[in-house]
């Protein structure tokens, strides 16, 4: 639901700067992103990235071995989500750290290989996005879990279902991908200790994406 909000607020914002030519607000604005890149992609859903990099000190800045610390990291943001949110750290993602003296020992070009092969994946074969059965605790799928309120209507998880679907070996339909690597401990399954994570599943997820929404529809009103 979250995700489906965001990508709308892309579009909206992708079709608002693509009306007007007046003022430019977005490279998507561009000749070269007109008549270059997308006719390169047909009907397909693209949005530009903008890469940059940087290195910072993980000890103490003014520190004399200051520079025996750095670390060197390539970031990406996706260039074209609203002005409103396109600052906010959440969405400057980190795509590799490396240690800046190895550019003087293999060269900066080995060190950018891993990420123009991952620059070629996402042109060319792009994301897709699949959480059908994406519940740690349940077996619904993602469309029906909107409308579930209570656990009496869940398919829970069993030792016999997480057994069955390791054996089917189906990610999108099981939501299960391997075994888990502590049940050979004796006194623990996977399935008889789950937990809830607050911090993740609470403060930093459903609380903030639910306010999020709830504000956003005050506003509106």
């Amino acid at each position: 639901m979250v995700f489906q909000f965001l990508l709308q607020n892309i579009k909206n914002h992708l079709k608002s700067v693509g009306e007007t030519d007046e003022l430019y607000q977005n490279l998507v604005q561009g000749n070269l992103w007109r008549t270059k890149v997308i006719p390169s992609f047909e009907d397909k859903f693209v949005l530009p990235i903008v890469m940059f990099d940087d290195d910072y000190g993980t000890n103490n800045p003014i520190s004399s071995h200051r520079a025996n610390s750095k670390v060197g990291a390539i970031y990406v943001q996706i260039a074209c989500i609203p002005p409103a949110i396109q600052s906010k750290v959440k969405n400057i993602f980190t795509f590799i750290l490396f240690d800046p003296s190895l550019i003087k020992l293999l060269g900066y070009n080995t060190i950018l290989q891993y990420v123009l092969d991952k620059l070629q994946y996402l042109e060319t074969t792009g994301v897709n996005f699949v959480a059908n059965c994406c519940c740690r605790f349940c077996k619904n799928f993602y469309d029906n879990l909107n409308n579930i309120y209570h656990e009496r209507f869940c398919l829970l998880r069993t030792h016999e279902s997480f057994d069955s679907d390791l054996k089917l070996n189906n990610v999108s339909k099981t939501g299960i991908n391997e075994t888990c690597i502590f049940n050979d401990l004796k006194n623990f399954h996977i399935i008889d200790n789950l937990r809830c994570d607050v911090m993740h599943d609470l403060l930093e997820g459903v609380c903030e994406s639910t306010m999020s929404l709830i504000t956003h529809k005050f506003i509106e009103k």
